[in-house]
């Protein structure tokens, strides 16, 4: 390399630089795309099994009436026993401060 001006050993650093970036580049797009296709496919599965009972985790309530999470988690519980996964339905959290705990707001709004 010493026979070379400074003008050319750049642009020869440069090339190898572009080359090596865009391998390493398309390497990790590559594992992008393989890693969202396998979250996507374990995503879809549904691995819902009998069980004892289905525990529902308290999240906010207001006056015994559930919060929008609470109530999707209300929702997807009463789903999973009518599909007989479970014969029983717990709810569980604590108080807010409120006249009802998180828990005991649950089986007031279904």
């Amino acid at each position: 390399m010493k026979g070379l001006p400074k003008s050319k050993r750049r642009n020869w650093t440069f090339r190898v630089s572009v080359v090596l970036f865009s391998r390493f580049d398309s390497r990790f797009l590559g594992w992008s795309c393989w890693v969202y296709v396998q979250i996507e496919n374990y995503a879809g599965l549904d691995q819902t099994a009998p069980s004892d009972a289905i525990g529902v985790l308290g999240a906010a309530e207001y006056d015994g009436r559930p919060s929008p999470v609470f109530r999707a988690r209300l929702d997807h519980a009463r789903e999973l026993y009518n599909r007989g996964i479970a014969p029983l339905i717990i709810t569980l959290g604590g108080t807010s401060g409120d006249e009802y705990s998180e828990g005991a707001g649950g089986p007031r709004s279904t």
